[in-house]
């Protein structure tokens, strides 16, 4: 089943972009994974991502984001990390 457009009118999906979570949670701190060399071994194994973690804030990684010529990922993150987020959503929709 595919359920298009449901997104569309969630706070999340206009509110949600790098400015706005530099200016809301910058000073969160979180390990995400940058500079990940090009190349199909990477791709499939994320084992091999971990020397491509390093510790900073949101405010850091959203600057280093877009200055940055290879991939950055903020992979598993819970919402919970950043407070209110939850707000932004409607889940109900999706699971009445």
């Amino acid at each position: 089943m595919v359920i298009s457009g449901i997104c569309a009118q969630w706070p999340a999906f206009a509110k949600w972009s790098p400015s706005y979570f530099k200016e809301t949670f910058g000073e969160l701190a979180f390990n995400p994974t940058v500079d990940i060399p090009p190349g199909p071994e990477y791709a499939g194994d994320k084992r091999l991502w971990a020397d491509y973690q390093r510790n900073m804030t949101v405010s850091e990684f959203v600057d280093f984001m877009e200055a940055a010529e290879k991939p950055c990922y903020l992979q598993s993150q819970s919402l919970e990390k950043f407070p209110g987020a939850e707000n932004n959503l409607d889940l109900d929709e999706l699971v009445p």
